[in-house]
């Protein structure tokens, strides 16, 4: 398997950085907190971690390490590499919506079984071979070192020894194997008292372990649970006896009041034709009585109807005033809610109007221009290491007149007789009677590489006009300032659009304006008033009714 390229588009701090990997060895440098160990591991997380984060200590450390800072939910890295000659493309996303996919030759795979299977066989070796030789750590290359010290064939390939020294174990710790060996322990006894015989603090079936529980006390468990049943179905079984016991006497009783049932049958017709009778007579009797009651009552009834129907006018018109009283209560904290909603939105405004004035006091630094001074920045770096590497040394012994020293790129100077000097790369003595030296370290093209050299310096120094800066530190200042401006503003604009929602501003400020002043009791309070008079009406109109 040979990388070709590898992109790192959400990962801690790295945020869409890609990597191009050439043929023989490949350095990544830079100073600390720079990322290069999060491309490292991104590299094999990508190759060898499942998608799907579990709630293991090794998942939980990955993206509580990796998930980006501080608004990102998800982490993302894409791998290119070569098996024989094709080329594939390996995408994984972890985090609220994991994703994998393998594109080989255009053809997109994305179902996950399909693609592990494909990468185990591309890959040929297991994780923690890849680990422990391809991706290995320090502290395994230190096992290594002390074996090759200790080695008494030092005159065997270094290959041969780190390949015993890292694959002692066939890619696997021992670390690696006590963690899982105490896990499988933890994933049997986990919460089993092995000393008494029985579940820790003695909870039994009806107060079980249900987190961290183990096979063997789940199994315990299991074996209660049936215990408890066969007792239940005996119980069963007890009780099922001694109903079929009543059944028997009750079946007895009942032959015995059959008999009694058919003495009396012949009595039956004229027993119900006389309940008939009597109850049709009270009925009658309860009629009259009712009657006589209504005749007496007919003047006190009439008045109370008329005061009824006073009262269900007065229960009518309060309802209708607190009705009109509620749905004026309801408007005025519309209103109130509105008036939050302008007061917030005119202090979004005001901060929206400071960003663009602190952008506008500060002219942007175009990216291509900023690219274009860092790399000459480094070209002049590498110009001077290049000449500094080739440092010449020197002394003036004597001379009967004044000479003249041109070293590197520096300017012409006096050399006093007895002085020792050094220049980089290139120097040139000159007398006043026209001796002319010119002396170059190897085959240094001092004149094409000075030229280079000015004419990088110069565009640089351009540059730095151009953009108004001292160097190219304040430049890059000046740019992430800018962007963090920029992004400020983005956020208060999209709070600012969130917030108003297509709102009519002006027309919430009018109903503002027409509703000052105006006050009511509170809607809570109007609401229960409300249904007061409500269930008030409902009773009057049954009484009246």
């Amino acid at each position: 398997m040979i990388i070709n390229r590898y992109l790192c588009e959400n990962m801690g701090g790295i945020i869409r950085q890609g990597l191009e990997f050439s043929p023989g060895m490949n350095v990544i440098y830079g100073p600390n907190e720079a990322g290069k160990s999060t491309i490292v591991e991104g590299i094999l997380a990508t190759l060898f971690r499942s998608h799907r984060l579990r709630k293991s200590v090794a998942d939980k450390e990955f993206e509580e390490k990796f998930r980006p800072y501080p608004y990102g939910d998800s982490i993302k890295g894409q791998l290119v590499f070569s098996v024989s000659g094709q080329e594939y493309v390996l995408d994984k996303e972890w985090g609220s919506s994991p994703q994998i996919s393998l594109t080989i030759g255009g053809q997109i795979l994305k179902d996950e079984k399909a693609v592990l299977t494909k990468l185990q066989q591309l890959l040929r070796y297991g994780e923690g071979t890849y680990t422990n030789v391809v991706f290995a750590r320090q502290s395994d290359l230190r096992v290594a070192l002390e074996r090759l010290q200790t080695d008494a064939e030092t005159g065997q390939a270094l290959s041969d020894v780190l390949h015993r020294a890292v694959m002692s174990l066939d890619g696997i710790s021992l670390e690696g194997l006590k963690k899982r060996l105490d896990e499988e322990f933890e994933a049997l006894s986990g919460h089993w008292d092995l000393e008494q015989g029985r579940p820790e603090k003695g909870r039994g079936l009806d107060n079980p372990w249900r987190v961290g529980k183990g096979l063997v006390l789940d199994c315990y468990y299991k074996q209660e649970g049936l215990y408890r049943r066969i007792r239940e179905t005996r119980q069963l079984e007890d009780d099922y006896s001694a109903a079929v016991d009543r059944l028997r006497k009750l079946s007895a009783q009942r032959e015995k009041v059959k008999g009694t049932k058919d003495k009396y049958a012949a009595l039956e017709g004229d027993i119900t034709a006389r309940v008939l009778l009597e109850n049709k007579l009270q009925l009658l009797e309860k009629e009259t009585a009712e009657l006589k009651e209504i005749i007496e009552l007919k003047p006190k009834m009439e008045a109370e109807l008329k005061l009824q129907k006073a009262e269900i006018e007065r229960i009518k018109k309060e309802q209708l005033q607190v009705s009109e009283e509620l749905a004026l209560a309801e408007k005025l904290e519309k209103v109130k809610e509105s008036q939050q909603l302008l007061e917030r939105s005119k202090k979004l405004q005001q901060a929206i109007e400071m960003k663009r004035q602190e952008l506008a006091g500060l002219s942007p630094v175009p990216e291509e221009k900023l690219n274009r001074l860092m790399e000459l920045h480094n070209q002049l770096i590498t110009t001077r290491a290049t000449l500094k590497a080739a440092t010449l040394q020197g002394s003036l012994k004597s001379g009967p007149q004044i000479v003249y020293i041109t070293r590197g790129l520096k300017e012409k100077e006096s050399l006093i007789p007895g002085t020792e000097f050094s220049a980089e790369g290139f120097f040139r003595l000159e007398t006043e009677d026209g001796l002319v030296l010119e002396v170059s370290a190897g085959d240094l093209d001092f004149e094409a590489l000075s030229r280079e050299f000015n004419g990088q310096k110069a565009e640089y120094l351009e540059i730095l006009q151009e953009l108004q800066v001292e160097n190219l530190a304040e430049a890059k200042k000046r740019s992430a300032v800018y962007a963090q401006l920029s992004g400020e503003l983005q956020i208060l604009e999209s709070k600012y659009t969130e917030l108003c929602q297509g709102r009519d501003l002006a027309a919430m400020e009018k109903e503002i304006a027409e509703t000052a002043g105006q006050g009511t009791r509170p809607p809570q309070e109007l609401k229960l008033l409300l249904t007061q008079c409500n269930e008030a009406l409902r009773k009057a109109e049954v009484q009246e009714a």
